[in-house]
């Protein structure tokens, strides 16, 4: 359980950067192989959480994580970075519309509301999203760089996607 998170039980920050550093060694000896990630983060969890209390805040966080697995592919790989922070590796990338096309998946499937505890929760995603990891050297600098276009996914309204383009930052 080192690796994972108790409550959720996905693979914690902790399991994620060892991933990134295996990606980043299969970039280098397999210079064709593509990947993508994304760093979400759930808008308005924190105002649930505080309003209805830990235990509803949990059972959303599990249903969560369960409604994220129905939107991804098969082999992707989801962690939980704590709170509600989430972060997706895509690997196998044909083309850059394949993050895009999950990523709108996602958000299609969080249209429909959460029923925990006799309530109605509506929860969206910020989004930051990197269609290829290839110029990074370190998982650090993959999560920094995701996690600003999260940021600007949330400046610009929430509910949304944002790609990284290193020229707008």
């Amino acid at each position: 359980m080192v690796l994972h998170d108790s409550l959720t039980e996905l693979p914690n920050r902790t399991f994620l950067i060892k991933r990134l550093e295996e990606v980043l060694k299969q970039q280098q000896m397999y210079p064709n192989a593509k990947f993508a990630l994304f760093y979400l983060d759930c808008d308005g969890y924190k105002n649930i959480n505080d309003s209805f209390g830990y235990a509803v805040g949990d059972q959303l966080l599990i249903s969560i994580c369960q409604r994220l697995k129905l939107a991804i592919r098969q082999n992707d790989f989801i962690a939980r970075l704590g709170d509600d922070e989430f972060v997706i590796l895509l690997p196998n990338i044909e083309n850059s519309h394949v993050p895009l096309k999950v990523a709108e998946r996602i958000f299609e499937n969080f249209r429909t509301k959460f029923f925990i505890q006799n309530r109605d929760f509506v929860i969206s995603f910020s989004l930051g999203i990197l269609v290829d990891l290839s110029p990074y050297k370190t998982a650090n600098d993959i999560l920094r760089d995701a996690d600003k276009a999260l940021l600007q996914a949330k400046y610009l309204g929430k509910d949304r996607y944002q790609v990284y383009k290193p020229s707008c930052y």
